[in-house]
């Protein structure tokens, strides 16, 4: 019996080793693929990580570089890979996406994948797991470099993370609508609707001449712009494009130009006439002698709108002569009779007929 028994267990046993030797073969992971972004990182704590891509044979949709072509909005996937070194020691295995850079916003709880793992038990033990981890980069709102990495925890609470690869979003904003120009005296003035991109940087401001070439006047940080170097009496139209933050590019990545305004003619601004001076009153010599003048002459000052004063002659009396008389001793003992007058007193001069009346003086 006992040897009986024992033929039984040695057959249930190689029964089991046998088993348990199909299910790793099963889960064994495929070569990875030749990929410039393939990488494999391997811990030293009781679980590693391999990681690889699609292979060529996939659709075009897969793209099969770290950074997507410029104006591309590609969708592809990592096919993380991890393998435990024991048949009980995996409990989680988490790939996410994240961005390098702090000033993002980070991604929703959609962009990292996670599994755990319950308590094994022998024979039946997962000892392999493969997550696909998607990407869209049309999905991501900033440009900039994410960061996808794969972090398996063990029952013995270690863990193992590794870094498994950059991508690189630069996709170009959208081509500004609705540009318009006018003009504010001779000033060309642009306004345009804004862009909704959260990483926008600016626009840059084309302008063509005459029918020529478009060729960059200025830059905006908003959403107009004023012309105030544009050349007069011609006709311009401009064209406006929009930049955003690029990862590969620190002058960033430009949109399509918008389409161009109507052409409107800056013109030249009118120059007042200016009149012909006109000659100042010419400027004697100070020097030289005052001119004569006429003491006996009578000033008679002029006075506006005057009208012809009448005069009138007044007649004045003669004024009596005093008269006085003096016995003066004479000749002959006799007494002499002389009348002494005043000197004439000065009178107005007289009229016409007060002359022709007056006697001759004298006695």
């Amino acid at each position: 019996m006992i040897h009986r028994h024992s033929a039984v267990q040695r057959w249930l046993l190689l029964l089991a080793c046998a088993v348990a030797l199909a299910s790793a073969a099963a889960v064994v992971p495929a070569p990875a693929a030749a990929d410039p972004c393939t990488s494999t990182q391997t811990s030293q704590l009781d679980v590693s990580i391999t990681v690889w891509q699609p292979g060529p044979d996939t659709s075009p949709a897969d793209a099969h570089r770290c950074t997507p072509p410029s104006g591309s909005t590609l969708t592809g996937s990592w096919n993380v890979r991890l393998d435990a070194l024991s048949l009980s020691s995996l409990k989680s295995f988490s790939v996410s996406i994240a961005p390098a850079d702090a000033s993002v916003p980070a991604l929703p709880p959609s962009a990292t994948t996670s599994r755990t793992y319950p308590l094994v038990v022998l024979g039946n033990g997962k000892i392999g797991d493969t997550i696909e981890m998607p990407w869209d980069t049309g999905s991501m709102r900033y440009n900039g470099t994410y960061q996808i990495s794969a972090t398996a925890v063990s029952m013995l609470n270690s863990t193992a993370h590794a870094l498994i690869g950059d991508l690189l979003v630069n996709n170009p904003p959208a081509r500004p609508p609705g540009a318009s120009a006018t003009l504010d005296g001779t000033v060309p003035v642009l306004n345009w609707t804004a862009n909704s991109e959260p990483d926008l940087t600016g626009y840059r401001i084309l302008r063509s001449t005459n029918g020529g070439a478009y060729a960059p006047v200025g830059t905006s940080p908003g959403n107009s712009f004023r012309d105030t170097k544009a050349p007069q009496g011609k006709p311009l139209t401009y064209e406006i494009v929009a930049l955003r933050k690029s990862p590969v590019d620190a002058n960033g990545i430009t949109s399509a130009a918008s389409l161009p305004t109507g052409a409107i003619v800056a013109a030249p601004p009118v120059t007042p006439t200016v009149a012909a001076p006109v000659a100042g009153p010419t400027t004697g010599s100070t020097s030289g002698s005052a001119p004569a003048q006429n003491p006996s002459s009578t000033f008679a000052p002029t006075l506006p709108f005057a009208q012809a004063v009448p005069t009138s002659t007044a007649t004045l009396p003669d004024a009596p002569a005093p008269t006085a008389a003096a016995a003066l001793p004479g000749e002959g003992g006799g007494y002499a009779k002389t009348t002494l007058r005043p000197p004439p007193a000065k009178r107005r001069p007289l009229t016409r007929s007060q002359a022709s009346c007056e006697s001759p003086g004298g006695l």
